[in-house]
């Protein structure tokens, strides 16, 4: 299972920033970094039984990322700065992502890293106080390097 506790740069910004006072977005949940499906074509063998088995490739990987949004540079009781932080947290990662349409993006997080592009982007749903997040990138090249 993917490491929902450390953090994930992608696109300039960060995931489970650690950063004391950072406004951030915290993982509960992510799929599609441990292990990649296998894609093995069976094309039809004429007059034998069964099929040729050709080599086994490896498909594309769609990282996605769940939690929820944490507002730590201000406090809960000034409602307007805590939604005014909220409101530009949340633009710079639609801006962010919205980037990737046509260009790629370098996820890394521990020693790793992933060559991503938007898939589904980044959506945020929720009351004003207590956001939540999906967030769905894609990946040609499943190799993590």
């Amino acid at each position: 299972m993917a490491n929902t506790c450390i953090e994930y740069t992608v696109a300039g910004l960060t995931i489970n920033d650690e950063t004391p006072g950072s406004d951030t977005l915290i993982t509960e949940n992510i799929d599609g970094l441990d292990s990649v499906d296998l894609r093995r074509t069976k094309p039809p063998q004429g007059a034998a039984d069964g099929a040729i088995l050709l080599t086994a490739r490896k498909l594309f990987r769609v990282p996605t990322f769940t939690g929820f949004v944490a507002i730590r540079s201000v406090e809960w009781d000034d409602e307007a700065a805590y939604l005014a932080a909220q409101d530009a947290l949340c633009s710079a990662w639609v801006a962010a992502i919205d980037a990737l349409e046509n260009a790629s993006s370098t996820l890394a997080w521990a020693a790793h890293t992933l060559t991503v592009y938007k898939d589904g982007g980044i959506k945020f749903s929720g009351q004003e106080f207590g956001k939540r997040f999906i967030l769905s990138l894609y990946a040609p090249n499943p190799a993590i390097t």
